[in-house]
């Protein structure tokens, strides 16, 4: 059975709401994506073979050792969501104020032998746009990518190979957004990885699988 793997993107919204940034257009509604969760899997960046259809040129994939490496096994299944929560305070531009922030949930199970008491912590590859250029107009901020770690012990994965993690944004990279200002969040990729773990291959990735 030949089966196929394909990442997925989205965007959420944060939206203060403020006379900032009118010269983007924002949508109705986009204040939470969720992701489902599989394994993730290494960049072909030496192709040293090819698919008998179509003849694309590939690399070959070497499975993990699921006794020794976090890999989720094939009872395994998980999610990470992006939800806006707060408010911004309608009635100021001043940047200190609002309660805006993007929070993010972790649920995952079915985790191999090699998660067992791993500390896991959502990683997120982003482009976004901030109202705060030239007086308020929209600029985008070049990509970035990074590991929300607060310090915690993350989504800890306890011996039946299962965590659970909240974590907010905001309140971990204070200037990873302005409060008072409209942003829009696009997800190029995001997983679960560990603390010092490689930001190019996260062990947990988003995305779907098609049998």
């Amino acid at each position: 059975m030949k089966s196929a793997v394909f990442l997925l993107v989205a965007v959420i919204l944060s939206v203060p709401l403020t006379s900032f940034g009118d010269n983007i257009d924002i949508p109705a509604k986009a204040k939470k994506s969720t992701f489902t969760l599989i394994n993730g899997l290494p960049k072909c960046t030496s192709p040293n073979t090819e698919t008998d259809l179509f003849l694309k040129s590939a690399c070959t994939y070497t499975k993990p050792d699921p006794t020794t490496q976090c890999t989720l096994t094939p009872r395994g299944m998980g999610q990470i969501s992006f939800q806006q929560v707060g408010k911004p305070d309608k009635n100021s531009n001043d940047i200190t104020r609002g309660t805006q922030d993007i929070l993010i949930k972790v649920s995952v199970k079915g985790l191999s032998k090699g998660c067992e008491g791993l500390s896991l912590f959502p990683f997120i590859e982003r482009r976004r746009s901030l109202d705060d250029c030239n007086g308020g107009q929209t600029c985008i901020l070049p990509d970035g990518a990074g590991i929300v770690n607060d310090g915690s012990e993350g989504c800890k994965v306890n011996e039946k190979g299962s965590c659970t993690f909240a974590i907010g944004l905001n309140k971990t990279f204070p200037d990873f957004f302005i409060k008072n200002r409209n942003m829009h969040l696009q997800i190029l990729n995001c997983g679960l990885t560990t603390a010092d773990g490689d930001v190019s291959f996260p062990l947990i990735s988003c995305g779907t699988f098609l049998p």
